[in-house]
């Protein structure tokens, strides 16, 4: 069941106090994602938030034990889907999700810095970033 796999994932990425339960969940999201782009789909944002919170640079040492896990965790869902891109210059991350809506996140402060509704209740096909 991915909603279970999803809400699991998220829950330790949220929660658990084990960077090494972290790391795992964020070796999941590029395994699962990478076999099973469809059905993590619907997760996206979720997933994607999840990722950004767990690299927050107020928990410093928590940041440095698992930015190479969730840059590698994120570069899979950039190669999975075309409606997740970074930029690596500015460090900004976009996903768009499957209920219409782009979000922006900055990684160097963990932040979502904008979310934008492109007005119709379907999925975004591509994003892209220009600076």
């Amino acid at each position: 069941d991915t909603s279970l796999i999803n809400s699991t994932i998220v829950e330790i990425l949220q929660a658990s106090e084990s960077v090494r339960e972290r790391r795992g969940a964020l070796q999941v999201i590029g395994l699962v994602t990478q076999k099973y782009p469809a059905h993590m789909y619907p997760f996206l944002g979720g997933l994607v938030a999840a990722i950004v919170q767990a690299i927050d640079p107020k928990r410093a040492t928590l940041r440095k034990a698992l930015i190479a896990a969730a840059g590698a965790a994120l570069q899979g869902l950039v190669k999975a889907y075309p409606w997740v891109s970074f930029h690596s210059e500015s460090q900004c991350l976009v996903a768009g999700c499957i209920d219409g809506l782009c979000t922006t996140f900055d990684l160097r402060t963990a932040t979502r810095t904008a979310v934008y509704d492109s007005g119709a209740a379907s999925p975004v096909a591509a994003v892209a970033i220009s600076p």
